[in-house]
């Protein structure tokens, strides 16, 4: 299962329509890594290790009460305007099925050699039949 990010021409993936598609969903993960290192210590994976410090910081600017409404509060539903500056274009690459219609072709090719013999597609419910429209006329069609 995996959050897709067509970019158009020129797009960077810190762009905000893909911050806004993809950002719920990569926090989501992110929420989940968190609440993983903070039961068992555990680092997190190198794609998250740029932004980790500094969201671990502001986890920890809520009274200690409310950092797992804070942690959690967003999940995979909206993208917290407070946690939208820490998705990077590191962040969507790692997380995400990301880039031009090219690239994301020449991905899937990669994942194919890799064992990939099914993608499921998760996009934000208020988008997912232009994300996958998206997805049929500009990638699919190339596959």
């Amino acid at each position: 299962m995996v959050t897709l990010a067509v970019r158009r021409p020129g797009e960077a993936l810190a762009s905000e329509r893909i911050v806004a598609e993809c950002g719920p969903a990569i926090l989501s993960g992110l929420h989940y890594l968190v609440a993983r290192h903070l039961e068992t210590g555990e680092d997190p994976p190198e794609y998250a290790r740029p932004i980790w410090k500094d969201y671990l910081a502001w986890l920890e600017e809520a009274p200690p009460a409310q950092r797992h409404q804070r942690l959690h509060g967003s999940h995979y539903s909206f993208l917290d305007p407070d946690e939208a500056r820490f998705i990077t274009p590191g962040l969507v690459e790692a997380v995400c099925l990301a880039g031009t219609p090219e690239e994301i072709v020449e991905r899937v090719g990669a994942l194919e050699k890799q064992g990939l013999r099914q993608i499921m597609l998760y996009p934000p419910l208020n988008q997912q039949y232009r994300i996958i429209e998206d997805f049929a006329d500009s990638v699919m069609c190339r596959l």
